[in-house]
């Protein structure tokens, strides 16, 4: 196994650990959000760059990408669970909404519809996000941008 898959495979068991209190990202925020956040916050700046940005989505598509061929199935995508969904005693009641959600995200992702999301069209998602996020075009995301965007 790579030994960035390993490391990309401890965060994910850490997140599945502190996920995100369901019910306050739904209200704006609350104690999960602000855990994600500070993984992000590499450099502890109080602030998410671009780069940080980039390695936690690379990261994240390495979680993902089971059979390590850079691109992701849908049952790949759909079966990596974080947070409170990674444990199915902890699900809450908007789980199954999110995960309709998701699976749109991926068929957004999937720009030729192929089926597959590569790890360039991943990327290009959270580039997009990251951006989205940025509201006052900083080129930094800070915790309420965040939290308005309810990043993963």
């Amino acid at each position: 196994m790579k030994p960035v898959l390993k490391a990309a495979i401890g965060l994910a068991s850490v997140l599945c650990i502190i996920g995100a209190d369901e019910g306050s990202a739904q209200t704006g925020g609350g104690r999960g959000m602000m855990e994600r956040f500070q993984m992000l916050d590499s450099n502890t700046d109080g602030q998410v760059s671009a780069s940080e940005a980039a390695e936690w989505h690379e990261t994240v598509f390495l979680t993902m990408d089971a059979d390590e061929d850079g691109q992701l199935t849908r049952e790949e995508y759909m079966t990596i669970q974080l947070g409170r969904g990674a444990d199915p005693d902890q699900r809450g009641p908007r789980y199954a909404e999110r995960q309709i959600e998701k699976d749109a995200r991926f068929t957004m992702m999937d720009a030729d519809g192929d089926g597959l999301v590569t790890q360039a069209q991943f990327f290009a998602d959270g580039q997009l996000r990251f951006t989205t996020a940025d509201a006052d075009k900083s080129g930094s995301v800070t915790l309420p941008e965040f939290i308005a965007m309810r990043w993963m």
